[in-house]
């Protein structure tokens, strides 16, 4: 929202032009912070098959692609790819409104990759894609697991740290 829609939300206001350019400048998607961390990487203690979900908003707007998929390598994580790696889930904010039968066959088309990829999880920083999928899937009775990746990452702990 910072990046993308502050430079036209405040484009007539130029008393803010320099505040807004400053906040912009400073903003951070999680993954893109916890990426460019310099830290050891952790080892995860659990067996989960873990699917990342990207976000259209995350590849298409901010060009971020590489940062989620390098966090979860941080912390312990070797996400599967699936046939429908990269396919929009079908929320998109008022698309599922306006088109719910594409919306949910959009949605089912991702489940069905992740599905035969025999995922156990899955993850993405996109919480109403995250909805999306696991509306169908509760729908579908299938027995996945929906996380953030800041609770998985937060599930699996921090680096212990030696006391200055």
């Amino acid at each position: 929202m910072i990046r993308d829609y502050w430079p036209q939300l405040f484009a007539d206001d130029d008393t803010r032009s320099s505040t807004v350019a400053a906040a912009i400048d400073r903003s951070m998607e999680l993954t893109e912070f916890l990426a460019a961390q310099a830290e050891e990487p952790i080892e995860a203690t659990d067996g989960d098959e873990i699917v990342y979900h990207p976000s259209c908003h995350m590849t298409r707007l901010l060009g971020l692609v590489a940062e989620p998929l390098a966090t979860l390598e941080r912390f312990g994580y070797a996400p599967t790819a699936h046939a429908a790696t990269g396919r929009c889930c079908g929320f998109g904010g008022l698309f599922a409104i306006k088109f719910p039968e594409l919306s949910v066959a959009m949605a089912d088309d991702v489940l069905d990759g992740m599905i035969d990829a025999e995922a156990t999880t899955v993850t993405g920083c996109d919480l109403s894609c995250l909805l999306q999928l696991s509306s169908r899937a509760k729908f579908r009775a299938l027995d996945l697991r929906f996380v953030h990746i800041a609770r998985l990452v937060a599930e699996t702990g921090a680096p212990e740290r030696e006391a200055p």
